[in-house]
This record gives structure tokens, sequence and C-alpha cells, in this order.
């Protein structure tokens, strides 16, 4: 779980993204969920981002909060799921 960077469901598909590379698999989001370490966390319906991997958070206009990864990617925490994302930041993931 260390090379993670985010999970994500496209269509029926899950896909496990590390820094270069994509897996796919067969599990569902909320499987995987329950079986990842606390340094990740759900950050939209379909997102688990690692916490770890994040270099920089942004608000940004529309409520959501843009979180900058360190392979530069982005991914986008939705209210929804901000107010949790935010405690588990300032409480050391």
């Amino acid at each position: 779980s260390n090379d993670i960077f985010y999970v994500e469901t496209n269509k029926d598909t899950l896909l496990i993204h590390t820094n270069n590379q994509t897996y796919e698999s067969k599990n569902r989001l909320y499987e995987l969920e329950k079986i990842l370490p606390p340094k990740f966390i759900r950050i939209s319906k379909s997102t688990i981002l690692n916490l770890e991997k994040v270099s920089m958070y942004s608000p940004l206009l529309n409520g959501l909060m843009e979180a900058k990864l360190i392979n530069s990617e982005t991914a986008y925490i939705s209210r929804k799921y901000l107010k949790e994302v935010r405690n588990r930041i300032k409480g050391g993931l």
C-alpha cells in the first residue's frame, strides 16, 4: 500500500494508481476502503486518496479542495468528505 497514490472507480472498474502505473482490480471501492491502512481516506464518491502522497492542499472557489500529489497529479476532495479530510490532516493522519 506504500506505492499507492490513489484508488478510483471508473464505471465498473477499480483503478489503483501508483507513481507510474495503473492496475485494474475486480474489488469494489468500499471493500478496499475497509482493508487499506488509516493513511487512506475517501475524498469523493469514487476516490480514495493516500494522504502521505499529497504535497499541497488548495481550497477552490466552488467549495472543493484540490490535493496536489507528489507525482504532479491532482485529486479533488468533494464537500461531502472535506470535514473528515481536514480532521485527519490536523490530527496527523
